[in-house]
Protein backbone atom coordinates (compact mmCIF):
# COMPACT_ATOMS: atom_id res chain seq x y z
CA UNK A 1 0.00 0.00 0.00
CA UNK A 2 1.27 3.33 -1.16
CA UNK A 3 2.34 6.07 1.77
CA UNK A 4 -0.27 8.21 0.41
CA UNK A 5 -3.15 6.12 -1.10
CA UNK A 6 -4.87 7.88 -4.45
CA UNK A 7 -8.36 6.22 -2.65
CA UNK A 8 -9.63 4.55 -0.09
CA UNK A 9 -9.01 0.85 -0.48
CA UNK A 10 -12.51 0.39 -0.34
CA UNK A 11 -14.29 3.71 -1.10
CA UNK A 12 -17.74 2.35 -1.17
CA UNK A 13 -17.81 0.32 1.34
CA UNK A 14 -16.04 0.46 5.09
CA UNK A 15 -15.82 -2.75 6.69
CA UNK A 16 -14.83 -2.77 10.54
CA UNK A 17 -15.06 -6.13 12.45
CA UNK A 18 -13.75 -7.68 15.79
CA UNK A 19 -10.19 -9.45 15.24
CA UNK A 20 -9.53 -9.30 18.77
CA UNK A 21 -10.29 -12.69 20.35
CA UNK A 22 -9.63 -11.66 23.61
CA UNK A 23 -12.22 -9.06 24.01
CA UNK A 24 -14.71 -10.73 21.67
CA UNK A 25 -16.25 -7.36 21.08
CA UNK A 26 -17.32 -5.50 17.68
CA UNK A 27 -14.94 -2.46 16.93
CA UNK A 28 -16.75 0.96 17.00
CA UNK A 29 -16.85 2.81 13.28
CA UNK A 30 -16.53 6.63 13.16
CA UNK A 31 -19.48 8.47 11.67
CA UNK A 32 -20.31 7.21 7.87
CA UNK A 33 -19.62 9.82 5.31
CA UNK A 34 -22.63 10.27 2.93
CA UNK A 35 -22.70 7.31 0.04
CA UNK A 36 -20.44 5.12 2.43
CA UNK A 37 -22.41 2.18 4.13
CA UNK A 38 -20.56 1.12 7.76
CA UNK A 39 -20.78 -2.99 8.58
CA UNK A 40 -20.41 -3.91 12.28
CA UNK A 41 -20.28 -7.48 13.70
CA UNK A 42 -17.84 -10.12 15.15
CA UNK A 43 -17.72 -12.53 12.01
CA UNK A 44 -17.67 -10.84 8.43
CA UNK A 45 -17.08 -12.84 5.72
CA UNK A 46 -17.53 -11.92 1.96
CA UNK A 47 -16.12 -9.63 -0.90
CA UNK A 48 -16.42 -6.35 0.04
CA UNK A 49 -17.73 -4.82 -3.16
CA UNK A 50 -19.79 -7.36 -4.23
CA UNK A 51 -21.66 -9.42 -1.35
CA UNK A 52 -21.22 -9.27 2.67
CA UNK A 53 -22.54 -11.26 5.06
CA UNK A 54 -22.25 -10.76 8.70
CA UNK A 55 -22.85 -12.69 12.13
CA UNK A 56 -23.37 -11.82 15.48
CA UNK A 57 -24.54 -8.19 16.92
CA UNK A 58 -24.65 -7.42 12.82
CA UNK A 59 -25.01 -3.88 11.92
CA UNK A 60 -25.63 -2.18 8.27
CA UNK A 61 -25.57 1.36 8.16
CA UNK A 62 -26.08 2.69 4.45
CA UNK A 63 -26.83 5.93 4.41
CA UNK A 64 -29.84 7.29 6.62
CA UNK A 65 -31.19 3.85 7.69
CA UNK A 66 -29.50 1.67 10.24
CA UNK A 67 -30.29 -2.22 10.25
CA UNK A 68 -29.30 -4.71 13.45
CA UNK A 69 -29.93 -8.53 13.41
CA UNK A 70 -28.18 -11.64 13.91
CA UNK A 71 -27.57 -12.19 10.55
CA UNK A 72 -27.59 -9.58 7.90
CA UNK A 73 -26.62 -10.12 4.07
CA UNK A 74 -25.29 -6.99 1.85
CA UNK A 75 -25.04 -6.43 -1.65
CA UNK A 76 -23.36 -3.42 -2.60
CA UNK A 77 -23.69 -4.04 -6.43
CA UNK A 78 -27.73 -4.08 -6.19
CA UNK A 79 -28.13 -2.27 -2.84
CA UNK A 80 -30.29 -5.17 -1.33
CA UNK A 81 -30.10 -6.34 2.34
CA UNK A 82 -31.18 -9.03 3.98
CA UNK A 83 -31.32 -10.07 7.47
CA UNK A 84 -32.23 -13.15 9.71
CA UNK A 85 -32.79 -13.46 13.79
CA UNK A 86 -34.29 -10.21 15.72
CA UNK A 87 -34.07 -7.76 12.74
CA UNK A 88 -34.35 -4.36 13.81
CA UNK A 89 -34.55 -1.54 11.09
CA UNK A 90 -34.18 2.33 11.27
CA UNK A 91 -35.22 4.39 8.31
CA UNK A 92 -35.37 8.27 9.58
CA UNK A 93 -37.54 8.44 12.56
CA UNK A 94 -39.64 5.18 12.01
CA UNK A 95 -38.70 1.67 13.87
CA UNK A 96 -39.27 -2.13 12.71
CA UNK A 97 -38.89 -4.92 14.34
CA UNK A 98 -39.25 -8.78 13.40
CA UNK A 99 -37.81 -12.07 12.44
CA UNK A 100 -36.74 -11.31 8.75
CA UNK A 101 -36.46 -8.73 6.33
CA UNK A 102 -35.41 -8.12 2.73
CA UNK A 103 -35.06 -4.51 1.96
CA UNK A 104 -33.51 -2.80 -1.39
CA UNK A 105 -31.19 0.54 -0.07
CA UNK A 106 -31.21 1.84 -3.49
CA UNK A 107 -35.29 2.28 -4.53
CA UNK A 108 -36.51 1.61 -0.64
CA UNK A 109 -38.42 -1.38 -1.35
CA UNK A 110 -38.53 -4.44 0.59
CA UNK A 111 -40.29 -7.18 2.86
CA UNK A 112 -40.46 -7.52 6.30
CA UNK A 113 -42.01 -10.48 8.39
CA UNK A 114 -44.11 -10.02 11.06
CA UNK A 115 -43.34 -7.09 12.05
CA UNK A 116 -44.10 -4.10 14.68
CA UNK A 117 -43.53 -0.93 13.66
CA UNK A 118 -43.47 2.85 15.06
CA UNK A 119 -43.91 5.69 12.96
CA UNK A 120 -42.81 9.03 14.40
CA UNK A 121 -44.32 11.66 11.94
CA UNK A 122 -46.75 14.46 12.63
CA UNK A 123 -49.29 11.96 14.70
CA UNK A 124 -46.90 8.90 16.01
CA UNK A 125 -48.61 5.85 15.24
CA UNK A 126 -47.74 2.33 15.79
CA UNK A 127 -48.79 -1.40 15.38
CA UNK A 128 -47.96 -4.63 14.02
CA UNK A 129 -48.95 -7.02 10.60
CA UNK A 130 -48.27 -10.23 9.24
CA UNK A 131 -46.56 -8.80 6.37
CA UNK A 132 -45.32 -5.36 5.68
CA UNK A 133 -44.07 -4.54 1.84
CA UNK A 134 -42.00 -0.95 1.44
CA UNK A 135 -43.25 0.62 -1.51
CA UNK A 136 -40.73 3.38 -2.20
CA UNK A 137 -40.02 6.33 0.13
CA UNK A 138 -42.39 7.07 3.10
CA UNK A 139 -44.87 4.49 1.43
CA UNK A 140 -45.73 1.42 3.52
CA UNK A 141 -48.41 -1.35 2.95
CA UNK A 142 -49.18 -3.80 5.40
CA UNK A 143 -51.05 -7.24 5.14
CA UNK A 144 -53.06 -8.09 8.34
CA UNK A 145 -52.45 -5.17 10.16
CA UNK A 146 -53.43 -3.42 13.61
CA UNK A 147 -52.87 0.17 14.03
CA UNK A 148 -53.33 2.64 16.65
CA UNK A 149 -52.05 6.32 17.84
CA UNK A 150 -53.20 5.92 21.08
CA UNK A 151 -49.60 5.70 23.36
CA UNK A 152 -47.97 2.34 24.68
CA UNK A 153 -50.42 0.72 26.98
CA UNK A 154 -53.52 3.41 26.42
CA UNK A 155 -54.97 1.57 23.43
CA UNK A 156 -58.32 3.22 23.90
CA UNK A 157 -58.98 2.45 20.14
CA UNK A 158 -57.37 0.05 17.60
CA UNK A 159 -57.85 0.21 13.88
CA UNK A 160 -57.74 -3.52 12.14
CA UNK A 161 -57.41 -4.40 8.25
CA UNK A 162 -56.69 -6.92 5.64
CA UNK A 163 -54.68 -4.87 4.24
CA UNK A 164 -53.11 -1.02 5.00
CA UNK A 165 -51.83 1.49 2.93
CA UNK A 166 -49.60 4.63 4.36
CA UNK A 167 -48.70 7.10 1.82
CA UNK A 168 -46.83 9.98 4.16
CA UNK A 169 -45.98 11.58 0.95
CA UNK A 170 -49.55 11.65 -0.35
CA UNK A 171 -50.36 12.07 3.48
CA UNK A 172 -53.19 9.24 3.03
CA UNK A 173 -54.05 6.25 4.29
CA UNK A 174 -56.26 3.12 2.58
CA UNK A 175 -57.32 0.01 4.47
CA UNK A 176 -59.29 -2.89 3.15
CA UNK A 177 -62.14 -4.81 5.55
CA UNK A 178 -60.97 -2.50 8.30
CA UNK A 179 -62.07 -2.73 11.72
CA UNK A 180 -62.64 -0.31 14.56
CA UNK A 181 -61.86 -1.75 18.16
CA UNK A 182 -63.01 0.48 21.06
CA UNK A 183 -61.53 -0.29 24.21
CA UNK A 184 -61.01 -4.40 22.46
CA UNK A 185 -65.28 -3.98 21.28
CA UNK A 186 -65.44 -4.06 17.71
CA UNK A 187 -68.04 -0.59 16.86
CA UNK A 188 -67.23 -0.01 13.21
CA UNK A 189 -66.68 -2.09 9.87
CA UNK A 190 -66.45 -1.49 6.21
CA UNK A 191 -65.56 -2.74 3.07
CA UNK A 192 -63.05 0.05 2.78
CA UNK A 193 -61.76 3.17 4.16
CA UNK A 194 -59.29 6.03 3.38
CA UNK A 195 -58.27 8.53 6.46
CA UNK A 196 -55.48 11.15 6.73
CA UNK A 197 -52.26 10.44 7.88
CA UNK A 198 -51.95 14.23 9.44
CA UNK A 199 -53.88 17.01 10.49
CA UNK A 200 -55.39 18.33 7.57
CA UNK A 201 -58.91 19.13 7.33
CA UNK A 202 -60.94 15.89 5.53
CA UNK A 203 -64.39 14.34 5.79
CA UNK A 204 -64.26 11.16 7.75
CA UNK A 205 -64.92 9.44 11.09
CA UNK A 206 -62.80 11.44 14.33
CA UNK A 207 -61.83 9.47 17.29
CA UNK A 208 -64.54 7.93 19.59
CA UNK A 209 -65.26 9.24 23.21
CA UNK A 210 -67.07 7.30 26.08
CA UNK A 211 -67.60 8.19 29.39
CA UNK A 212 -69.27 6.39 32.92
CA UNK A 213 -71.92 8.51 34.89
CA UNK A 214 -74.35 7.48 37.49
CA UNK A 215 -76.64 10.03 35.37
CA UNK A 216 -76.50 8.66 31.55
CA UNK A 217 -74.94 5.25 32.20
CA UNK A 218 -71.95 3.95 30.02
CA UNK A 219 -72.19 6.47 26.92
CA UNK A 220 -70.31 6.46 23.72
CA UNK A 221 -69.99 8.78 20.57
CA UNK A 222 -68.39 8.33 17.21
CA UNK A 223 -67.93 11.71 15.65
CA UNK A 224 -68.33 12.38 11.86
CA UNK A 225 -66.51 15.23 10.53
CA UNK A 226 -67.73 16.84 7.47
CA UNK A 227 -65.16 18.71 5.48
CA UNK A 228 -68.04 20.73 2.87
CA UNK A 229 -65.66 23.50 1.94
CA UNK A 230 -62.74 25.34 3.31
CA UNK A 231 -64.92 27.83 4.79
CA UNK A 232 -67.89 25.71 5.74
CA UNK A 233 -67.55 22.29 7.71
CA UNK A 234 -69.50 20.22 10.04
CA UNK A 235 -69.74 17.57 12.83
CA UNK A 236 -72.03 15.16 13.35
CA UNK A 237 -72.09 12.55 16.76
CA UNK A 238 -74.42 9.70 17.42
CA UNK A 239 -73.97 9.05 20.99
CA UNK A 240 -75.78 5.88 22.66
CA UNK A 241 -76.25 6.29 26.56
CA UNK A 242 -77.17 2.99 28.37
CA UNK A 243 -79.98 4.58 30.96
CA UNK A 244 -80.90 7.57 28.40
CA UNK A 245 -80.99 5.86 24.82
CA UNK A 246 -79.29 7.22 21.52
CA UNK A 247 -78.85 11.00 20.87
CA UNK A 248 -77.32 13.09 18.06
CA UNK A 249 -75.20 16.24 18.75
CA UNK A 250 -74.29 18.11 15.48
CA UNK A 251 -71.83 21.24 14.83
CA UNK A 252 -71.69 23.44 11.81
CA UNK A 253 -69.27 26.10 11.68
CA UNK A 254 -69.02 28.63 8.87
CA UNK A 255 -66.72 31.85 8.18
CA UNK A 256 -66.27 34.49 6.07
CA UNK A 257 -64.16 38.16 5.40
CA UNK A 258 -67.25 39.41 6.52
CA UNK A 259 -68.82 37.06 9.18
CA UNK A 260 -68.51 33.95 11.42
CA UNK A 261 -70.33 31.33 13.23
CA UNK A 262 -71.07 28.24 14.97
CA UNK A 263 -74.29 26.63 15.62
CA UNK A 264 -75.23 23.34 17.47
CA UNK A 265 -78.12 21.60 18.17
CA UNK A 266 -78.67 18.41 20.05
CA UNK A 267 -81.35 16.13 20.20
CA UNK A 268 -82.81 12.65 22.13
CA UNK A 269 -85.59 11.70 20.75
CA UNK A 270 -86.87 9.40 23.51
CA UNK A 271 -84.95 9.98 27.11
CA UNK A 272 -86.34 6.61 28.99
CA UNK A 273 -85.28 8.04 31.91
CA UNK A 274 -86.80 11.71 31.16
CA UNK A 275 -90.05 10.11 29.52
CA UNK A 276 -89.90 11.92 26.25
CA UNK A 277 -87.70 13.82 23.78
CA UNK A 278 -85.27 16.80 24.41
CA UNK A 279 -82.98 19.31 22.65
CA UNK A 280 -80.66 21.95 23.44
CA UNK A 281 -79.76 24.76 20.50
CA UNK A 282 -76.83 27.14 20.82
CA UNK A 283 -76.14 29.83 17.52
CA UNK A 284 -73.32 32.26 17.45
CA UNK A 285 -73.03 34.94 14.77
CA UNK A 286 -70.75 38.27 14.49
CA UNK A 287 -71.02 40.21 11.23
CA UNK A 288 -69.13 43.16 9.86
CA UNK A 289 -71.81 44.77 7.20
CA UNK A 290 -69.81 47.58 6.49
CA UNK A 291 -66.65 49.47 8.27
CA UNK A 292 -68.57 51.10 11.13
CA UNK A 293 -71.46 48.58 11.20
CA UNK A 294 -71.81 45.52 13.48
CA UNK A 295 -73.86 43.06 14.63
CA UNK A 296 -73.89 39.93 17.17
CA UNK A 297 -76.13 37.20 18.16
CA UNK A 298 -75.72 34.92 20.84
CA UNK A 299 -78.84 32.31 21.18
CA UNK A 300 -78.72 29.29 23.52
CA UNK A 301 -81.93 27.41 24.81
CA UNK A 302 -82.70 24.07 26.25
CA UNK A 303 -85.90 21.71 26.44
CA UNK A 304 -86.85 21.60 30.27
CA UNK A 305 -84.83 22.57 33.40
CA UNK A 306 -83.11 19.18 34.09
CA UNK A 307 -81.07 19.25 30.66
CA UNK A 308 -78.04 19.90 31.92
CA UNK A 309 -78.37 18.08 34.87
CA UNK A 310 -78.95 15.18 33.00
CA UNK A 311 -77.29 15.30 30.09
CA UNK A 312 -73.84 16.46 28.95
CA UNK A 313 -74.08 19.31 26.85
CA UNK A 314 -72.27 22.06 24.04
CA UNK A 315 -74.45 24.62 24.68
CA UNK A 316 -72.66 27.50 26.44
CA UNK A 317 -74.04 28.52 29.66
CA UNK A 318 -73.17 32.01 31.56
CA UNK A 319 -74.32 30.36 34.93
CA UNK A 320 -75.83 27.34 36.01
CA UNK A 321 -79.40 28.59 35.63
CA UNK A 322 -79.22 31.43 33.01
CA UNK A 323 -78.83 30.79 29.34
CA UNK A 324 -77.94 34.41 27.27
CA UNK A 325 -80.39 35.05 23.94
CA UNK A 326 -78.39 38.21 23.21
CA UNK A 327 -78.45 40.41 19.78
CA UNK A 328 -77.21 44.16 19.21
CA UNK A 329 -76.26 46.35 16.16
CA UNK A 330 -73.90 48.98 16.59
CA UNK A 331 -72.70 51.75 14.58
CA UNK A 332 -69.75 54.17 14.95
CA UNK A 333 -68.98 57.41 12.30
CA UNK A 334 -67.72 60.97 12.96
CA UNK A 335 -69.65 64.31 12.05
CA UNK A 336 -66.19 66.45 11.36
CA UNK A 337 -64.63 66.03 14.49
CA UNK A 338 -67.60 64.80 16.83
CA UNK A 339 -67.13 61.36 17.13
CA UNK A 340 -70.97 59.40 17.07
CA UNK A 341 -71.85 55.64 18.25
CA UNK A 342 -74.99 54.15 18.87
CA UNK A 343 -76.18 50.64 19.19
CA UNK A 344 -79.80 48.91 20.05
CA UNK A 345 -79.76 45.76 21.66
CA UNK A 346 -81.97 43.00 22.57
CA UNK A 347 -81.40 40.28 26.02
CA UNK A 348 -83.09 37.61 27.59
CA UNK A 349 -82.44 34.82 29.24
CA UNK A 350 -84.21 30.99 29.85
CA UNK A 351 -83.75 30.18 33.40
CA UNK A 352 -83.72 26.75 34.54
CA UNK A 353 -84.66 26.63 38.26
CA UNK A 354 -83.97 24.11 40.54
CA UNK A 355 -87.07 23.12 42.83
CA UNK A 356 -84.47 22.50 45.47
CA UNK A 357 -82.63 26.08 44.78
CA UNK A 358 -84.86 28.22 42.83
CA UNK A 359 -83.08 31.42 41.86
CA UNK A 360 -84.60 34.75 40.85
CA UNK A 361 -84.51 35.09 37.08
CA UNK A 362 -82.36 38.64 35.66
CA UNK A 363 -84.28 41.23 33.76
CA UNK A 364 -84.20 41.18 30.49
CA UNK A 365 -83.73 44.63 28.15
CA UNK A 366 -86.11 44.87 25.00
CA UNK A 367 -84.84 46.85 23.81
CA UNK A 368 -81.45 48.83 25.09
CA UNK A 369 -80.35 51.74 23.32
CA UNK A 370 -77.71 53.84 23.43
CA UNK A 371 -76.20 56.91 21.71
CA UNK A 372 -73.30 58.70 22.61
CA UNK A 373 -71.20 61.76 20.69
CA UNK A 374 -67.96 63.36 22.37
CA UNK A 375 -66.12 66.52 20.99
CA UNK A 376 -62.79 67.39 22.09
CA UNK A 377 -61.13 70.37 22.68
CA UNK A 378 -63.61 72.86 22.25
CA UNK A 379 -62.83 76.29 22.47
CA UNK A 380 -59.31 74.79 22.69
CA UNK A 381 -59.89 74.43 26.55
CA UNK A 382 -62.79 71.73 27.24
CA UNK A 383 -63.51 68.09 26.23
CA UNK A 384 -67.17 67.32 26.63
CA UNK A 385 -68.77 63.83 25.59
CA UNK A 386 -72.90 63.17 26.00
CA UNK A 387 -73.66 60.02 27.02
CA UNK A 388 -77.77 58.43 26.14
CA UNK A 389 -79.56 55.79 27.17
CA UNK A 390 -82.97 53.99 27.07
CA UNK A 391 -83.61 50.61 28.35
CA UNK A 392 -87.28 48.88 28.41
CA UNK A 393 -86.74 45.98 31.17
CA UNK A 394 -89.23 43.39 31.65
CA UNK A 395 -89.51 40.39 33.93
CA UNK A 396 -91.68 37.66 35.04
CA UNK A 397 -92.80 38.28 38.03
CA UNK A 398 -91.06 41.76 39.50
CA UNK A 399 -91.63 45.35 38.99
CA UNK A 400 -91.45 46.47 35.54
CA UNK A 401 -90.52 49.47 33.44
CA UNK A 402 -88.44 51.52 31.13
CA UNK A 403 -85.22 53.80 32.44
CA UNK A 404 -83.80 57.01 30.69
CA UNK A 405 -80.25 58.42 31.15
CA UNK A 406 -78.41 61.47 29.99
CA UNK A 407 -75.29 62.19 31.67
CA UNK A 408 -73.29 65.27 29.60
CA UNK A 409 -69.86 66.04 31.14
CA UNK A 410 -67.59 68.70 30.69
CA UNK A 411 -63.30 68.13 31.70
CA UNK A 412 -60.64 71.26 31.45
CA UNK A 413 -57.52 69.16 31.57
CA UNK A 414 -54.38 70.90 32.54
CA UNK A 415 -51.35 69.42 31.80
CA UNK A 416 -47.62 69.93 32.76
CA UNK A 417 -44.65 67.77 32.79
CA UNK A 418 -44.35 66.21 35.71
CA UNK A 419 -48.15 65.87 36.43
CA UNK A 420 -51.84 67.23 35.33
CA UNK A 421 -55.19 68.02 36.92
CA UNK A 422 -58.51 67.35 35.47
CA UNK A 423 -61.54 69.59 36.88
CA UNK A 424 -64.41 67.45 35.77
CA UNK A 425 -68.48 68.67 35.71
CA UNK A 426 -71.16 66.83 34.79
CA UNK A 427 -75.15 65.81 35.07
CA UNK A 428 -76.54 62.29 35.77
CA UNK A 429 -80.31 62.36 34.89
CA UNK A 430 -81.97 59.38 34.84
CA UNK A 431 -86.24 58.99 35.02
CA UNK A 432 -87.95 55.90 35.44
CA UNK A 433 -91.56 55.04 34.45
CA UNK A 434 -92.43 51.84 36.32
CA UNK A 435 -94.95 49.04 35.90
CA UNK A 436 -96.48 46.37 38.36
CA UNK A 437 -95.34 48.31 41.80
Amino acid sequence: IPFRPAAPLFPPLAISAALAAATGAAAQSAPPEPGVTTIDAENIEGVSDIEVTARANAEIRPDDTVIFGDVLRYNRELGSAQGEGGVRMQSGADRFFGPRMQYNTLDNTGVFEQPTFLLQREREARGGAERLEFLGKDKFRFFGAHYTTCRPGQEDWVLTAKELELDFEAEEGHATSPRLRFFDVPILGAPAASFPLNNRRRSGLLAPYYSQTSQRGFEVGIPYYWNIAPEYDATFTPVTMSRRGTQLKSQGRYLNEDFSGELRFEYLPDDKEFGSSREGVSFQHAHTFYPGLTGAIDYNRVSDDRYFVDLASQVRQVTIGNLPQDGYLAYSTAAGRVPLSAQIRVQSYQTLQDPLAPIVPPYHRVPQINFGASYNNLGNFLDSNLPLEYVQFTHPTLVEGSRSTVSPTFAAPFIRPGGFITPKLGVRHVSYDLTHN
